[in-house]
């Protein structure tokens, strides 16, 4: 069984990611499975989730509608190697796309317990940090929580960064750096690139994804952004001042880095 984890911070772009390789004909995406799980844990039935992004209820998914009344949801990892085995048996010889994208779930679910056969992939995903700031405060406005000040904030986005790629070094896991603006900006490179890493040889997409993503971000119910490239670019006409430029001095470094990695 071929899986494929995108690990990154929240507003990353972990959906639009999963949504893109999954027009690939020989991936499917699963969506955030590990949110899907702790949902269950809850008691939270099929009735009371989001639609899913094939555009079925839950019920009534050709996946979901399944396989979710096989899912024991009184042990997570159990449940998510179960999700696991029926995706397998259901789609024989494709490859999944997980967009969890937690640190904390793929210490859970992989690091001492990777099912049999299973080659694991992952794709470290990250986001330009002023743009993920954006889409942060427009989020928490959004959705009326507070606002936490941009310190805070990218010196988050530092934190969790830096915690996943010394963690992947150190397990020695193979991973890929994806830079969210690659992916939009220089998107055939990008996705070609991905693809190479996931072992296909054929990058042509289908018009529609093969995706059943139940609790990713709410593109994932929007045709026109399920289709196409979207990029705020607001943040480049704020300018921060010098002060703020020179807080954010480990964030401008370790994107730079990072974009070396990718480029070498």
């Amino acid at each position: 069984m071929k899986l494929t984890y995108i690990l990154g911070l929240g507003h990353s772009g972990s959906t639009f990611l999963q949504l893109i390789l999954s027009r690939h004909p020989n991936l499917v995406g699963l969506g955030e499975i590990a949110m899907l799980i702790d949902k269950l844990k809850k008691g939270t039935s099929t009735a009371d989730m989001p639609l899913c992004s094939c555009g079925e209820k839950v019920e009534n998914c050709e996946f979901w509608g399944e396989i979710l009344p096989q899912i024991p949801n009184n042990d997570s990892v159990n449940s998510y190697h179960q999700v696991l085995k029926l995706a397998a048996e259901k789609y024989p010889q494709k490859t999944f796309v997980d967009a969890s994208k937690t640190l904390k779930g793929f210490k859970t679910y992989f690091t001492e317990n990777i099912p049999e056969n299973t080659r694991l992939k992952v794709i470290f995903l990250v986001r330009d940090f002023r743009s993920w700031l954006l889409s942060v405060h427009k989020t928490r406005l959004r959705k009326n929580r507070n606002i936490r000040g941009a310190i805070f904030e990218g010196y988050r986005w530092l934190i969790h960064n830096l915690k996943i790629y010394f963690f992947l070094k150190k397990h020695k896991i193979s991973y890929q750096i994806v830079i969210y603006e690659d992916l939009v900006f220089q998107h055939e490179k990008s996705l070609n690139a991905i693809l190479g890493y996931l072992g296909e040889t054929d990058f042509s997409l289908n018009l529609v994804s093969e995706a059943h993503d139940i609790y990713g971000n709410r593109m994932k119910n929007q045709a026109s952004k399920k289709t196409g490239l979207y990029y705020d670019h607001s943040w480049m006409q704020k300018s921060r001042g010098f002060w703020m430029n020179l807080i954010f001095v480990p964030q401008y470094k370790l994107m730079n880095f990072l974009y070396k990695k990718v480029n070498t």
